[in-house]
Order: C-alpha cells, then sequence, then structure tokens
C-alpha cells in the first residue's frame, strides 16, 4: 500500500483589525505637546440644530470655552451664527447644570432678512468680547466686509458700530469678502479678505469706526 498524504494544516485565521484610532498632539496652556489617543467613535461632538448650518472657525476663550461659528439657513438665506461649547465638547444650552450661551446655545444675528450673510472668522477682544468678521450682501447686491461684536454672553454689544454691527464697501459697486479677523494688542480690529479679485484689508478701532491712520 502506498502511505496517504498528510492532510494539510489549516490556515490561520486573520487577526482582528485594530479599532480605529488617532493619535493626537495637543498643545497644552504651557506650549508643550501632550500626547494622547483619541477613540474616532469618542472624540468627536456633533451639534444638531433645528436649520442647515455650516462652520467656518472656532476660537477659544481664556476659560477654554469653544466658540463656534458660520451661517445657518433662516427663511431661505444665510445668516451669521455663533454657537458655544464647554470643554467637554456640549453645547451650553442651560440645560443639565451648564450655562446658557444665547438662546439654547446659540446666536444668530440677521443684518438683513432677505439677504445672504457669513461668518468666516472669529476673535477674542482683551475684554473677552466675542468679534466676528465675514460678509454680507446689501439689497443692491453688493457684497460688504461685516462685523459684529458680541459680550461673552453672546448679547450684541450695542457700543460697537451701529447696534453692533459694521459693514464697510470698498467701492460703490464691489465684491469684499471678509475672511480673517486678528485684535492688536491696542484693541484695534484687522479684517483681511478680498475685494472684487484683489488683497484686501480694513482696520478699525475698538468702537468699530474705520481707522484713518490705516
Amino acid at each position: 500500500d502506498s502511505e496517504s498524504e498528510p492532510e494539510p494544516e489549516p490556515e490561520p485565521e486573520p487577526e482582528p483589525e485594530p479599532e480605529p484610532v488617532y493619535n493626537v498632539d495637543h498643545i497644552n496652556l504651557h506650549g508643550n505637546i501632550d500626547n494622547y489617543d483619541v477613540d474616532i467613535t469618542n472624540g468627536i461632538s456633533i451639534l444638531e440644530f433645528d436649520k442647515i448650518v455650516i462652520g467656518n472657525s472656532i476660537a477659544l476663550q481664556n476659560d477654554n470655552k469653544i466658540i463656534l461659528v458660520g451661517k445657518i439657513a433662516i427663511d431661505y438665506y444665510w445668516q451669521f451664527v455663533i454657537a458655544r461649547c464647554d470643554v467637554s465638547g456640549n453645547l451650553e444650552d442651560g440645560e443639565e447644570g451648564r450655562e446658557e450661551f444665547g438662546s439654547n446655545g446659540i446666536v444668530k444675528t440677521v443684518f438683513d432678512s432677505n439677504s445672504n450673510s457669513e461668518i468666516t472668522s472669529v476673535a477674542i477682544d482683551p475684554s473677552s468680547n466675542i468679534i466676528v468678521g465675514g460678509y454680507t450682501i446689501d439689497l443692491s447686491n453688493n457684497i460688504n466686509f461685516a462685523l459684529v461684536r458680541y459680550d461673552i454672553s453672546g448679547n450684541l454689544d450695542t457700543t460697537f458700530g451701529s447696534d453692533g454691527k459694521v459693514t464697510t464697501g470698498f467701492n460703490t459697486i464691489s465684491a469684499d469678502i471678509g475672511n480673517s479677523i486678528i485684535i492688536q494688542e491696542d484693541g484695534k480690529i484687522i479684517l483681511v479678505g478680498t475685494s472684487n479679485d484683489d488683497f484686501a484689508l480694513a482696520r478699525y478701532d475698538i468702537s468699530g469706526i474705520l481707522d484713518d491712520t490705516f
């Protein structure tokens, strides 16, 4: 009799793939890097609203609370919107012992109910006020730089500009879109963007008035 062939050894089962984990470098308050892992399923926070919202920029308050800015759809038009989260990423809606920012955690600001506006950038000034920059479209379809200042609770600062709002057009007919904002040590505000495909900058004093020395 011929010798029987040995049975093939069973193939090893493949090892399960590891759960997706991101390694994040976090800069702490002292400027050093804290390394830690964030699970993709638990390291994100999604804020749900009853309308379409698009987020564009973010800033941190001195207490590390998070300011989110962008635009929200109201009656077929985009308008300014701000939201604030606590350090755990929860919307500050006044629930479960959290502070309330604005109304249920968000603030909406309308320049004109029949035109579009959008926040593209945000900064916190030395007095802890929230200053946002972007653009608004007037009823003649001109696009203008737009600034708004809020107090730390999300209320419009009526001492700034006209009832808390400032708009700036560079030309009679122009497309002036503010994209980024910075606050100088003396509190003056610079908004940079584009005007008819060119670089454009405007500087304002702490009251929202154009600085004619600039």
